[in-house]
């Protein structure tokens, strides 16, 4: 589902949680978690983002998903951005994340691409577990928040009929503003990955 945003140019916005980083295989939501107030009485949702909402009645939690101007999908192209649009006070969340999601490159298939993550400093790539039978699976890392004030650059490689390809997904805390928050994405040279996620281990 798509929206206009007013301007100098009109843009899409998309109101679905997820945005393509990579074809369907990869892509990635942006997740503020917020600890209601009981005095304050629940929080009122916009009927046009009540689909960017999830209550968890046991822990009390409510997550917001945000809604974007995106164009991250890099599986054909150099370079990408993702605009997530707030639409309620992003200070009064708990703590925000990006949420990773991977699933097959065919709408119907079981077959799980080999995506792996790295970041520099670290030793080794990581992935999202795959349950057995699982249609998706994915992968939540904190974002500019109280846990975990920066974020670091997210180095991806991923396998699809024509060999590894490799990407960084980047955020500067200068697009990390009330009014908006930047993922900027762009494919790398095997050369500029970490050398952790170039020598992995032979898949099974």
């Amino acid at each position: 589902m798509t929206t206009t945003r007013g301007g100098e140019m009109n843009e899409r916005v998309s109101l679905d949680k997820f945005h393509s980083l990579f074809g369907r295989a990869l892509s990635v939501a942006l997740e503020g978690t917020f600890y209601p107030d009981p005095k304050a009485g629940p929080i009122e949702i916009p009927e046009e983002y009540a689909k960017l909402s999830y209550a968890e009645p046991v822990r009390g939690q409510v997550r917001f998903y945000y809604p974007a101007v995106a164009s991250g999908d890099v599986r054909s192209k150099e370079e990408g951005v993702i605009t997530f649009l707030p639409w309620f006070d992003r200070s009064l969340a708990a703590y925000h994340r990006i949420q990773l999601r991977v699933r097959p490159f065919q709408r119907g298939s079981r077959l799980m691409p080999r995506i792996m993550f790295a970041r520099l400093g670290e030793e080794k790539a990581f992935t999202p577990e795959v349950k057995p039978g699982a249609e998706q699976t994915y992968l939540q890392l904190d974002f500019f928040s109280m846990r975990e004030e920066m974020f670091l650059d997210l180095y991806v490689r991923v396998e699809d009929e024509k060999g590894p390809a490799y990407f960084v997904i980047e955020a500067d805390p200068k697009e990390n503003t009330p009014e908006k928050v930047t993922l900027r994405v762009r494919r790398i040279d095997i050369k500029d990955a970490p050398t952790h996620l170039i020598n992995l281990p032979v898949a099974a």
